[in-house]
């Protein structure tokens, strides 16, 4: 099951980002699993960026995965979970695209925070469970089961974007940043079906979300409805 995960030869520390998305939690397991089986001696920090008004729900999703992995792993050195909020500016309107760029930039600056942290000399590796987005069958095929056509269509934006390969550091140089599930064109469906099919449905039921979720942060931030989700439910009922 930890086929798609590779980790490179010498890596002393791993820098991993989960969010509030089933996905993330799968990965983040598959990667400590492959630390586990193979008996490396890696560290792992976990941690999360969040939107203000998704904080508490996202600190309570962290915590429960990161104890999950922990227990189910206890050989493997695995770090408390790492939290960085950041607030849109005053007056802009909630977006994917903005939520993403401000997203990008907390993430990419807490990771600079905890490569300075790491001695000198010991190599660090970034690593977060991103999927691919479906290919446009499969995105007609969501839309029809939904009302919200515009936010599916307005998902295509982030499918084959370039993204960023590694974070600038002082202290590491250029550290690599690694996407698994991107890389190998694992979609959240083929994650579903990895859950399905070892034993690992606890993730849906501690989690909340996968890709298209509703944006608007003041309708639901207990449940974080993902039409992406609800049909991937449908395929395997």
């Amino acid at each position: 099951m930890s086929e798609h995960i590779t980790i490179p030869d010498g890596t002393d520390y791993i820098f991993c980002g989960i969010s509030r998305k089933f996905h993330q939690a799968v990965h983040f397991y598959l990667l400590v699993k492959k630390i586990n089986d193979e008996g490396l001696n890696i560290e792992v920090h976990p941690a999360m960026c969040s939107p203000e008004w998704a904080e508490d729900h996202d600190t309570t999703v962290g915590n429960w995965v990161v104890a999950y992995v922990k227990n189910a792993f206890p050989a493997v050195t695995i770090g408390e979970l790492r939290q960085v909020r950041y607030n849109l500016p005053d007056g802009q309107a909630l977006s994917g695209s903005i939520t993403a760029q401000k997203h990008k930039e907390n993430s990419e600056e807490m990771a600079r925070s905890f490569v300075a942290s790491v001695p000198s000399g010991k190599k660090v590796v970034i690593y977060t469970g991103d999927v691919e987005l479906p290919d446009d069958a499969t995105f007609a095929k969501i839309a029809e089961t939904t009302d919200k056509v515009d936010e599916v269509e307005n998902h295509k934006q982030f499918r084959n974007r370039d993204r960023v390969t590694s974070v600038s550091t002082d202290t590491h140089g250029d550290v690599p940043i690694m996407r698994p599930f991107v890389e190998n064109n694992v979609t959240a469906y083929d994650v579903y079906k990895m859950m399905k099919d070892n034993d690992l449905m606890s993730f849906l039921d501690h989690t909340s979300a996968s890709n298209f979720t509703n944006m608007d942060g003041t309708e639901d931030t207990e449940n974080f409805p993902s039409i992406e989700l609800e049909w991937i439910k449908t395929q395997y009922a």
